[in-house]
């Protein structure tokens, strides 16, 4: 028998996006990643300028779901 998807196998989160870069191991109690959708975003810190891309957490959304091809 079939096991069909339930709705959160459905949801377009981070973690089944194709532009989102895990950065947790698997002994990681928490897991978190980073949103490659975009360039990285400068900021401002005590060296100067940098850029970063922004951290979420796999079971975040943001509207520019990429899904996995």
């Amino acid at each position: 028998m079939t096991k069909l998807p339930s709705f959160t196998d459905l949801l377009p989160t981070c973690e089944r996006c194709r532009h989102w870069h895990e950065l947790t191991e698997t002994r990681d109690e928490e897991r978190h990643g980073l949103c490659r959708r975009f360039p990285p975003i400068p900021v401002m810190d005590e060296e100067g300028v940098t850029s970063i891309y922004p951290f979420t957490a796999p079971d975040e959304t943001c509207g520019e779901y990429g899904a996995q091809q």
